[in-house]
This record gives C-alpha cells, structure tokens and sequence, in this order.
C-alpha cells in the first residue's frame, strides 16, 4: 500500500512540475514574442521615417475639439509657420488632426488609428491626463512619440515611458512654486475654493499640503459643485465672510466657466482679497475682470510683454482669428521643440528624436530656457502675472520649475 501511495505521490509531483515548467514556458515564450513585435513595429517605424527624406514628416494631434480647440489650432500654427520657412531638414511637416470628443472609447481608437500608421513620427496630445495615462503605453509599445501640452499628473512620468514628454509643468511643481509665490507676498493664511472635479481637488489638497511647508494656514477649504449655481457659490463666500479670516483665495478650476462663476460671486460677495489661480487660464477670458478692483495672480509660461511674444500673437490672430490662448501657445511650442529635436539629431526617428529631447537645451525669448528631464518632466520656469486695475504686470519674482517631480 505504502509503495503504491509513494508511487502516485511522485507520478503526480512529476505531473505538476511538467505543467509547471510547460507554464513557465509559455509566459516566457510570451513575453519573447511581445517584445519582438514591440521591437518590430518600433524598428518599422524607425525605419519608415528614414526611408524617404523627401516625403512630409508626420505629426498627430488629439484633442477634444468642441472644449479645447486651442490644442489643434496652436500645433496648426506652427507647423504652418515651420514650413512656410523652410521645414525640418529639407521636408515638411505634415499635420494630422483627430477629434476625440472627450470619448475614452473614441481617444482609444483614434490611439490604434496612430499607431497603425507607420508614417506617425509624433502625436501632440491628448489634452487631459486621464487619457494620456491610458494611451501612452500603446504610443511607447508601438514606438510613437507623444508630448502633451496640458496633462499634469504627476503618475505619467513614473511610469518608465521613456517616450512621453510634457511641455508644462506638473500639478507637483505648480503647486511647489504656487506656496512659494505666497510666501513672496507674505500672506499667511490662504482660503481654497476648488471644485468638485478629481484635478481641483488634487491640487487642493497638495497646496495645503505643501503651505503648511511655508508657514501659510488654510483656514477654510471648500469643495463647490462642479457647474455649480451662482446662488450655491454665493452663499459659501457670504459664509466665508463672516466665518474665517483669510490674507488671499486660491481659486482652483478646471474649467473657464467655473473659475468665471467663482470671480463674480466673490465680488458680489464684496470680498475685496487677493485671488490666486492655477496654470491655464487665459488672459483674454479674464479682461471682463480688469477693472472691477480685483487683483488676480495667475501663473503662466511665457512673459507676455517681450517683443517676439507680441509678434508671435499677432501672426497667430492673423492665421487663427482669435488671440492666442495658453493651450494655443504651449501646443504650438510642443511642435516646435519636436521640430527642433529633428533638426538637432538630423533625423525624425522616434527613437533619436526623443533621446535628443532629454539632452537637448532650449532657449529663445519666448519660452525662455527649457530643458527635459529624463523622465519626460520640463525643466522651465514659471511666470506669474499680477492683473490689477486693468492693468496686467509681470512681478519680479521667476519660480524655478526642477522639473525633477513625478519621477
């Protein structure tokens, strides 16, 4: 009986560990021929862009057209601007536009769309962060490049792409220099409003986070709906009034028709305190709020005032018809930087153009000196501009963005 027991034990042991080292093999065989298709398409892509030097390089730009046009029309700019000089190396940039209707669904077909065509050197977006967390793995397996003008999540750059980059600032750094620029204009105690959306609330709570750093109390921060009725915004700062004592209010909105909706309640509420802004917002959206006696603080990436700004502004509204906005400018400067990444390398190879962008500097008197991290992060500094009595001024106070978050 006992042989018989010792017979089945080994017969099953040795069973078991042919199915295992069959398993393993598998995976492992797996695992192989990903990586040789991985290595396949990115090899062909490669491949494709040094075929023919005369035909047009092709770019991809993905946005939500009905919210954030913007993004299209700043990468249409300066691809325009780019060939009418001349192109890149001799060839023209060709760009290829895809609406993804703020669709999860549609942002992952118009991602397979891209990434089938081997023509695709780069693609310029998606706008939000969400979306870039869940197309940019296929970009890197397929060996595209993607720069995003406005996604901010600190997670995109601790993920290893080594093919992702981002031309503004993440929400870690924004925040960093934000309780830096209150600690500038000595204020020690800062109100938050912020919406009912997953970036305000981020951001909220990292900058009160990050003020306590500073010395800097929060005495009240609260949560407003998202589209929210101007008599609920109302009724908190009327609330605010009487209840807390604040030196400033960072106002934190995701949309420009919020951050509108919060700005007239808090003058209506007669709450005559300064207003700190997060990175985006437009200028030329604010001018209703110039002259009402509110004096606003708003980050941004570009001084607005040095002569080659103006004249940039000034081609973009003759080309576009409508002045330039943050998104415009910063997706206009993501072409550029690509552009001048393939002049450098000489190439438009996914592969060398995006090692070149992690060595490469760049300065000019628009966007000032910018440099890429190795994770993907920019390494450039942020302006804020104070806008009082309809007048709009630099302060003499330049943050350092390390670009060193997210990693």
């Amino acid at each position: 009986m006992m042989t018989f027991l010792k017979f089945l034990f080994w017969s099953l042991f040795g069973v078991l560990t042919i199915f295992c080292v069959c398993w393993f093999g598998v995976l492992i065989a797996k695992s192989i021929s990903e990586y040789n298709v991985m290595i396949g398409a990115s090899s062909a892509r490669s491949q494709m862009a040094e075929k023919d030097k005369s035909a047009p390089i092709r770019l991809g730009v993905v946005c939500d057209n009905e919210n954030s046009p913007d993004l299209y029309y700043g990468a249409k700019f300066e691809v325009e601007k780019i060939n009418a000089a001349g192109g890149v190396n001799g060839r023209k940039l060709e760009l290829v536009f895809k609406d993804n209707k703020g669709s999860a669904e549609k942002m992952l077909q118009i991602t397979q769309e891209f990434c089938e065509d081997l023509k695709t050197v780069a693609v310029i977006g998606p706008e939000y962060s969400s979306f870039c967390e869940m197309v940019a793995p296929n970009f890197e397996y397929y060996g595209i490049l993607q720069i995003s003008p406005l996604a901010t999540s600190p997670d995109l750059t601790t993920k290893g792409f080594s093919r992702f980059f981002r031309n503004t600032p993440d929400d870690t750094a924004l925040i960093k220099v934000s309780a830096e620029f209150a600690e500038f204009l000595k204020w020690k105690n800062v109100a938050i409003a912020y919406y009912d959306d997953s970036y305000s609330g981020s951001l909220a709570t990292m900058f009160s986070n990050q003020a306590s750093k500073h010395f800097i109390k929060i005495p009240v921060m609260e949560m407003l709906p998202e589209n929210a009725h101007s008599k609920h915004v109302m009724e908190a700062f009327s609330h605010w009034k009487k209840a807390y004592e604040f030196d400033a209010i960072f106002v934190i909105s995701k949309t420009e028709k919020d951050l509108r909706t919060a700005l007239e309640q808090l003058e209506k509420a007669n709450i005559n305190k300064p207003v700190m802004l997060d990175l985006g917002h437009d200028v030329n959206d604010l001018k209703k709020f110039l002259v009402k006696g509110m004096t606003i603080y708003m980050p941004i990436l570009v001084d607005l005032k040095t002569p080659e700004f103006q004249k940039m502004s000034e081609e973009y509204k003759q080309m576009i018809n409508q002045p330039i906005s943050p998104l415009a400018f910063q997706s206009a400067e993501a072409v550029m930087l690509l552009a001048e990444a393939m002049k450098k390398v000489g190439s438009s190879d996914p592969a060398k153009v995006a090692q070149t962008m992690k060595k490469m500097k760049y300065s000019d008197n628009i966007s000032g000196e910018i440099a890429f991290t190795e994770n993907g992060n920019i390494d450039r500094n942020i302006i804020f501009l104070e806008i009082k009595n309809g007048q709009i001024e630099k302060l003499p106070m330049d943050l350092k963005n390390s670009g060193e978050t997210g990693k």
